[in-house]
This record gives C-alpha cells, structure tokens and sequence, in this order.
C-alpha cells in the first residue's frame, strides 16, 4: 500500500510520480554518477546544491505540468522559503533555484548567468548534470504498474499520459559506464518516447560538459527480458 500513496498529490491520474519515489531516485542516479565522473570533481557545495534540488525542482507541479520549471523557481523564490534561504545562504538557495528552471529541456542552459554565483559553485555544469540525472529517472517506480491498471480500469488517462507510463514500466534499469548511458527495456520500442528525448536533449548537456574536460555521454538502449 505504502508505494500507492505517493501517488496521491494532485494530477496522480496522469503524472507519473514527481514526489518523493522521484528525489528518491535522482538521489542514487547523482551518486551512481558522481562515482562514474569521480567524486572528487565535484565540490562539497556542488553536491550539496543537486541534493537540495533533488527535492525540491518539482514543486511547481503542485499547480499544473506545463511550464512547471517556471513555477518551481517562483515557488523557491517566494516568502514560504525564506527560512531556508536563510539557514543555507542567499547564494546556495539562488543556485538552487536557476537548479529547478533549467532541469526542463524547454529551458536553455545558454541562459544561465555567467557572472559566478558562489565561488565554489559552477553553476552552468550542476545545471548540466542535474538536468542529465533527472532525464535519466526512467524507472518503473514512477509508475506503479497496479495503480496504473486501477486508473485504466475506472477512469483511464489520456493517450500521451499512457504513452509515458507505460514507457515507464517496461524499463528495467539505468547505469552509467564510462561515457554510456546504457538503459535496459523490456520493449525499447514502447520506452522510445522516454530515452529518444533524453537522447536530444544530450547535445545541450554535453556541450557544457566538454567546455567543463567533463565525460561526454550518449545513450544506448539494450533489449532485456
């Protein structure tokens, strides 16, 4: 029961989760990746700024999908934030904030302030590898597979939303080797709509990945039973 009631934020019926399962995966990918790049090129406060914006980059899906990266930067720039901004600096919270508004592949990472934010923070490349790591949360976990069945069954959802969903749940894994993403799918046809848009949006990542001497990565999609 417990993995269905992350599910009941506002627009469960076609959202796949961008809750906590989501943060919760994002979380492991940064690592796994962070091992993969090495840890040690990323500063202690680099990380820091991902690992709150792992939490925090959605919450602009509490009103509505679209534009929902616009949304979250309003949310994080509004008085309900102002305790935390406080607690971690005005500079840690403005990095989170361009964090959450350039995660969306609408968002172009060329229009990201090129004056430094904080002297230890390069904010073009976190950007980069957060809206890579978000990109790469393709795992059926977001789409619990029961819920699924049970909106088909008494509501349904529109078609796009199935499309996605049912993209979710026929991935089996997501690991970084070397400059690879390699994805495990059980249907690499059905779970094209999600890894061929991970694979556009590549060409924006990478570019501020070579400026950075960072792994330039490319996506490879393994049919799995």
């Amino acid at each position: 029961m417990d993995p269905l009631l992350y599910y009941l934020p506002r627009g469960a019926k076609d959202y796949t989760d961008h809750a906590l399962i989501h943060s919760y995966n994002l979380l492991e990918l940064f690592l796994e990746l962070t091992k993969n790049i090495g840890l040690s090129r990323l500063t202690e406060e680099e990380r820091y700024a991902v690992c709150l914006a792992v939490f925090l980059h959605d919450l602009g899906c509490l009103i509505r999908r679209s534009k929902h990266n616009e949304l979250s930067q309003e949310i994080l720039n509004s008085d309900s934030f102002s305790l935390l901004e406080a607690k971690i600096g005005s500079d840690i919270m403005t990095c989170v904030r361009y964090l959450a508004l350039s995660h969306s592949s609408s968002y172009d990472l060329s229009d990201l302030p090129n004056h430094p934010i904080h002297s230890r923070i390069r904010l073009d490349l976190i950007c980069a590898l957060f809206r890579l790591v978000d990109g790469c949360d393709l795992m059926p976990s977001r789409a619990n597979k029961v819920l699924f069945e049970t909106i088909m069954e008494f509501d349904r959802m529109g078609n796009q939303s199935q499309r996605i969903w049912k993209a979710h749940l026929n991935i089996r894994g997501v690991v970084f080797k070397g400059s690879q993403i390699i994805i495990s799918s059980r249907n690499p046809t059905i779970s094209d709509r999600l890894t061929s848009h991970l694979a556009r949006d590549l060409g924006a990542i990478n570019e501020v990945l070579r400026r950075h001497n960072f792994t330039q990565f490319s996506v490879v999609v393994k049919k799995v039973k």
